[in-house]
């Protein structure tokens, strides 16, 4: 979501996931915050991204910036007005195992600690199940 001084507000969440076969997501948030109205863009952070983004998550300081927000690395969104992070990349037409190889996602695992999925193996469906 864009800010007043044309900038993007960058919301970190930790229970982020697909939502069904149409390319939806969602996430656990707050309605007091602005990610709950209008359009955003969703990145999927790296490992290597997940500190930056844990920092970028912090309350806003006193003077209501997040400098934090600087260290994360964006680029264009290229369907909506908004960024993604660089080197985030999900693409719906690669098949999932080549997807998670390349680009390993980052799974919470309670308490506190996360891991990154890079293998992967497709679900056993009986013959007459369907999306």
């Amino acid at each position: 979501m864009r800010e007043e001084d044309d900038s993007f507000d960058l919301a970190p969440k930790h229970m982020a996931m697909p939502m069904g076969w149409e390319n939806r997501s969602g996430f656990v948030c707050t309605p007091r915050h602005a990610a709950c109205e209008g359009v955003f863009t969703v990145s999927f952070p790296r490992g290597s991204q997940v500190l930056f983004a844990s920092l970028a998550s912090a309350p806003r300081c006193e003077e209501d910036t997040k400098p934090a927000l600087g260290l994360l690395t964006t680029r264009p969104a290229t369907t909506a007005d908004g960024v993604l992070l660089e080197d985030a990349r999900r693409d719906p037409d690669r098949g999932p195992a080549d997807v998670f190889a390349d680009n390993p996602l980052l799974s919470y695992l309670a308490p506190g600690r996360y891991a990154e999925v890079r293998d992967t193996l497709a679900f056993p469906f009986d013959a007459g199940w369907s999306s």
